[in-house]
């Protein structure tokens, strides 16, 4: 049976638009065909209830939000409101009549029938159709305003795009004379008013003519006011105000029972972001809720809810909400529900045959309707009742079209809304089932068909692009007449999300099946060579795995990358960083305690920098060797691997895609780009990087699969991965390139291992042949004896890369432990700097293991010392130090001697302090001399020859100095106690030598003391100190003691002087004289006992003027008592009166040593100057103060 038969309708019945004008049989139709599926008895039952419920409680909640993506039926569905609201009659029945049995609620039945009985008018429209041309330029900020007023006046029979002709006519019919007017138009114009109306600025005078005889107007002033350009201005106030009046008079006419509806299609749309045009909105349904009372309600569809809306008006959105207490969101799951009961029902019959059929192949199509690396609900059939429902088409098809819909409209439609939601849904299905209405049943519609229900609405330059491939294809210029139709599935699916439908071979064999017995593999390969013309004539782009259309101005993009020069180099440079930056990482190869240096090259170009390492190179299918013989590779291979990529997988053409891509992108200016291109542009870019990745897989299997080529042998290799094949082919090469890896046998394990071999302790054994690293500690001692023979100097850094590379290919570690082995066993010597560096200086560990100190350390061969300098430097240690133990190893011998040394300068600063503290001590002279001797033989050289070679220079004057500072030693053990007695009684004695002059006891001792004190070495003569020291202090304590006694004697005076006065005034001052004598009395008392044990003449001299000073002040003390009592006297009295001092003149006291200072005289006129000198002082003294004493 042909597939027209199977409906239980006709297939290719009209089936109307939603918002446009429709007669009885279409309405019928409609009404008739509607499906209410369990989604829509649920908004019909909101709806009914807000609405009929303000049927008897007036309400300012009179605004319906109606959302839903596109496809979901807001649009029929608001139709179908309208419809039962206003409440026609078609074809006998009312439109309410035609929902029996549609909605099972009888309660809603009855709301629904109830809300239907009141009069009312249902003003239905497209907004942006409309209202459209109002949405730029000058009314851009009242357009939806404007629109609602147009559609209003319009259902008024009034011009409503022209609002001020609009606002004549209702002025006309306020006044009753609509008719009348019209009728005196049409008599003096000739031609219908509602035909010319349009054009009244050009019929000024035929209109004023009307209006003075219809209405009794003045001509001037109609005539006026059409002249006027001046803009009408609109407000919301003034239109609720018009809306208001009209339904006050309906609802007067009709007994107070009468509703208008404003049924706004794709009101979201309109609005966009437009924070106007939501306020205008806002306002109108406020007004007219206020205002009517539920008398006019507002229903509006949307694509987005209510809620997504919010970002618009912010700070108001509260208050919008509320305008729209009802708000209802529809889906688009039920659509397919419709498309199958309006469109797709079968007869009883054929529902039944289906069925069957799809028992008997339901594997089959199983089968055929798998997609790969889909995360949407992309299946084929769940059933039998499903196929049943769905043929000829099949039910991914349902799921895809909406959003197919959705996003061709947003990005690829001519218009905004040429043909809308479930519309376009119900006529895709229908026209593309109408397609293959004559073809047996088996057909199945290919998701291709879908485009030619569309085409016609599409953006010109995908027109274009489709006409230009179909000319192509007839004329036989690369493309066959079934390469369009895959472009036209390539087109639908174009805008989805890649993860809903990864357009792949496999994919897009699925959406071009056309049978339920396709051969899918068939298919597949009729798809992909397909695809391969389509990508060859730049109609298509291959991104990886998948394919996708490409517009007018992507193609132009296309085709200027592919026009992109790049040098062979860059390709080569990306595929380097594939493999070795990504794939395969390693630099070395480590094979038991060695890491073999790997020099890497793709096509014979190195990647990274050469080591001198194993030479592994990848051939590419860009290489001349991609298709050598294996003999020539085999000889093309010595000492180096070679693997040779296999050809399969296109690595290399994406990798070049890729690299052409970014060159292009880096060569334009991206922001100058049309919007279009430039988000092409960056989809390359995001595909190049993908290209990347799947060449990335493509290179890792061509590796594996890979023929092999190491050091003149090709070689099976089977491995599961590419790096594991790597490893072993590096293996290979490792074993027949590093040939002496080897001789390393105890690799470098611990820190402490290379402390042990620098100091010569490492495992001994019999044969030194035996001994860890014995190889390799010949080849390195052969490598510096061959330097050293061209005088050539080879820096530790020089050592590590020769024996990194090959044919050793050593570890760093391991090198610095074979050096450590020689420097230990006294081999090899090592500098910094050029200064040596002892085996056993702790800084040496580090500086062999830490890489930036390599090229600053010397390495070289080391030379024996000489038999007579070990000899004499072994004697020389005895000397200096007996208790030292003496190493048979040169630098043993060396670092025994440089301790010592160490020890004797430590010694010598230990001394040398005993200088710094003042003290004048013999022997410092001997003291500098030994440690001078030992600094320049400690900071001179530290390689051994050198040092012992000084050593035998130096060494006896060392002996003579530590010999000359041994009496020094003695000193400061045994007799620097005496000297400092000695040194402390030359000091006293000097000091007070004023008290003892003539003395010949006391100048003599002195004399013989400060003899031995100068003397360079006094060591012989020290302990004559004791018993000088002695005779001076006894002679010095006799004068201190007779001085004492002449101080006391003259305190007792002083005191008896103070008291007597004191006492003969006491009668004049009374009580402040007899505290000033008990005062005196305690102050000698103080004075008395430190007189008495005071034992410096000096101090007893000061202690005697501080006496006489302080008898002065006392007698000053009692004139100055005495002379205040006097004074009080006076005061009282009224009577002055003069109080005589004892003392007018103040004895000045001279410090004997300052008149008489100690002076060797030679002659009699020195005698005579010095007498002169001290006569001199003495009367000066006497004529300041009246008297003089000596103190």
């Amino acid at each position: 049976m042909i597939i027209q038969h199977m409906f239980e309708k006709d297939i290719d019945r009209a089936i109307n638009g939603v918002i446009q004008v429709s007669n009885d049989e279409a309405i019928r139709q409609e009404l008739d065909e509607y499906v209410v599926t369990r989604e829509l008895r649920r908004h019909f039952a909101d709806f009914f209830d807000a609405y009929e419920r303000a049927l008897d409680a007036p309400t300012d909640r009179v605004g319906v939000w109606i959302s839903g993506y596109f496809g979901s039926g807001k649009s029929h569905f608001l139709k179908m409101l309208s419809y039962l609201l206003e409440n026609p009659e078609v074809d006998g029945r009312r439109a309410i009549d035609y929902f029996d049995g549609k909605v099972d609620d009888p309660m809603v039945v009855e709301q629904m029938r109830r809300a239907s009985s009141v009069e009312t008018e249902a003003i239905l429209f497209n907004i942006d159709d409309m209202g459209g041309g109002w949405k730029e330029g000058a009314y851009s900020e009242t357009a939806l305003l404007r629109t609602f007023a147009r559609v209003f006046y319009e259902h008024l029979g009034f011009f409503g795009l022209d609002l001020k002709l609009a606002r004549f006519e209702r002025m006309v019919d306020l006044k009753g004379g609509t008719e009348r007017f019209r009728e005196a138009y049409e008599r003096i114009a000739g031609v219908p008013w509602v035909e010319e109306r349009d054009a009244y600025g050009f019929h000024s005078m035929e209109i004023a003519e009307a209006a003075e005889e219809a209405l009794g107007l003045s001509a001037d002033d109609v005539e006026s006011w059409i002249d006027n350009e001046v803009m009408v201005t609109l407000s919301p106030v003034d239109f609720v105000a018009d809306v208001k009046a009209y339904v006050e008079r309906r609802k007067a006419e009709r007994g107070g029972r009468f509703r208008l509806l404003f049924m706004a299609d794709e009101m979201g749309q309109f609005i966009g972001s437009n924070v106007s045009r939501m306020l205008n909105l806002q306002t109108i349904v406020e007004r007219l809720g206020s205002e009517c009372r539920g008398d006019v309600w507002v229903a509006v569809t949307s694509q987005e809810a209510l809620d997504e809306m919010r970002t618009i008006v912010e700070n108001d959105f509260s208050k919008i909400q509320g305008r729209f207490a009802t708000r209802l969101s529809l889906s688009s799951s039920s659509v397919d529900e419709v498309i199958k009961r309006r469109v797709l029902a079968k007869k009883p019959e054929m529902a039944s045959e289906l069925r069957a059929e799809y028992g008997a192949k339901s594997a089959v199509l199983k089968n055929l309707f798998s997609f790969e690396r889909s995360v949407g609900d992309l299946v084929g059939y769940t059933g039998a009742v499903d196929f049943m429902e769905s043929y000829p088409f099949v039910g991914y098809q349902f799921a895809l079209m909406p959003d197919v819909l959705n996003q061709i409209r947003r990005h690829g439609y001519s218009g905004k809304h040429i043909s809308t939601g479930e519309r376009s849904m119900l006529s895709a299905f229908q026209e593309s089932a109408q397609a293959v209405e004559g073809r047996e049943d088996g057909t199945l519609v290919p998701f291709w068909r879908f485009f030619d229900t569309l085409e016609r609405q599409l953006d010109h330059g995908i027109k274009q692009v489709f006409e230009r491939a179909r000319q192509q294809a007839a004329r036989g210029q690369g493309l066959e007449e079934w390469d369009v139709s895959v472009l036209k599935a390539l087109y639908l699916v174009v805008y989805l999300p890649e993860a809903q439908l990864p357009t792949t071979v496999a994919n897009v064999a699925i959406l071009m099946a056309d049978d339920i017995d396709a051969d899918t593999l068939a298919l597949k390969e009729h798809v992909k060579a397909s695809l391969e013309r389509l990508i060859a004539q730049n109609y298509v782009t291959r991104d990886g795995q998948r394919y996708t259309f490409l517009t007018d101005q992507e193609q132009d993009v296309e085709r200027e990358i592919r026009a992109t020069q790049i040098d062979s180099a860059d390709v080569l440079e990306r595929i380097k960083g594939v493999v070795y930056d990504g794939v395969y990482t390693n630099v070395k190869l480590c094979r038991g305690a060695n890491d073999f240096p790997v020099d890497r090259y793709v096509d014979d170009s190195i990647h990274g920098r050469f080591q001198n390492g194993m030479r592994l190179d990848l051939i590419t299918v860009a290489h001349e060797l991609s298709e050598a013989s294996d003999i020539e590779l085999g000889m093309r291979s010595a000492e180096q691997a070679l693997v040779v990529l296999s050809s399969g997988g296109d690595y290399y053409d994406l990798v070049q895609g890729a690299a052409k891509v970014r060159k292009y992108a880096q060569g334009i200016n991206r922001e100058g780009l049309p919007e279009e291109k430039r988000r092409f542009v960056e989809r390359k870019q995001r595909q190049a990087n993908e290209d990347m990745r799947a060449a990335r897989v493509l290179i890792e299997d061509a590796i594996v699969a890979a023929r092999v080529a190491v050091a003149g042998q090709v070689v099976a290799v089977p491995a599961a991965s590419a790096k594991a094949k790597l490893d072993s082919v590096l293996e290979r090469l490792a074993a027949a390139v590093f040939t002496k890896a080897e001789l390393v046998n105890a690799p470098l394990s611990s820190d402490a291992q290379l402390g042990q071999a620098l100091a010569g302790t490492t495992q001994q054994t019999l044969d030194p042949a035996d001994a860890p690293n014995a190889g390799a500690c010949a080849e390195v001692m052969r490598y510096l004896k061959a330097q050293d023979r061209t005088h050539q100097q080879v820096s530790f850094g020089d050592l590590q890369r020769h024996f990194q590379e090959r044919p050793y290919g050593w570890r760093q570690d391991d090198v610095s432990l074979v050096l450590a082995t020689l420097v230990g066993q006294q081999r090899a010597s090592v500098t910094y700097a050029g200064a040596p560096v002892a085996a056993r200086d702790p800084k040496l560990r580090g500086m062999l293991t830490n890489q930036s100190n390599f090229d600053k350390l010397g390495v070289r061969v080391r030379r024996g010392v000489a038999q007579h300098l070990v000899t004499g430097t072994k004697s020389l240690l005895r000397e200096i130090d007996p208790t030292a133990q003496v190493p048979a190893d040169e630098d043993g011998l060396v670092a025994a001697v440089a301790d010592s040394l160490g020890r004797v300068r430590e010694h010598c600063e230990a001394l040398s302090r005993r200088y710094a503290v003042g003290r004048a001590y013999p022997g410092e002279c001997e003291v500098r001399a030994v440690r001078d001797a030992v600094d320049g033989l400690l900071f001179g050289s530290r390689e051994p020859e050198a040092f012992l070679r000084q050593l035998s220079i130096q060494g006896d004057d060392l002996v003579d100095a530590l010999e000359d500072m041994s009496a020094v030693e003695s000193f400061f053990k045994s007799q620097v106690a005496i000297f400092d007695q000695g040194t402390a009684t030359a000091r006293r004695l000097r000091s007070e030598g004023t008290y003892f002059e003539g003395d010949p006891v006391v100048t003599g001792a002195l004399e013989k003391i400060e003899a031995i004190l100068q003397m360079p070495s006094p060591y012989a003569r020290v302990h004559e100190l004791t018993g000088l020291c002695r005779e001076a202090d006894a002679a010095y304590d006799e004068v201190v003691r007779g001085m004492r006694t002449r101080i006391l004697e003259r305190l007792a005076a002083t005191l008896a002087e103070v008291e007597t006065y004191a006492e003969s005034q006491k009668s004049k001052a009374g009580v402040e004289v007899g505290s000033i004598a008990r005062d005196a009395r305690l102050y000698a008392k103080d004075k008395r006992l430190a007189i008495e044990h005071e034992e410096s003449c000096t101090r007893l001299d000061a202690i005697g003027s501080q006496v006489a000073a302080w008898a002065e002040q006392q007698y000053r003390k009692v004139d100055e008592a005495v002379r205040r009592a006097a004074q009080a006297k006076v005061d009282k009295a009224g009577v002055r009166m003069t109080v005589q001092p004892k003392f007018q003149p103040k004895t000045k006291v001279l410090r004997r040593a300052d008149v008489c200072p100690t002076r060797l005289l030679g002659s009699e006129e020195e005698v005579d100057a010095y007498v002169s000198d001290i006569r001199d002082k003495l009367v000066a003294a006497l004529r300041e103060s009246g008297s003089v004493r000596l103190g």
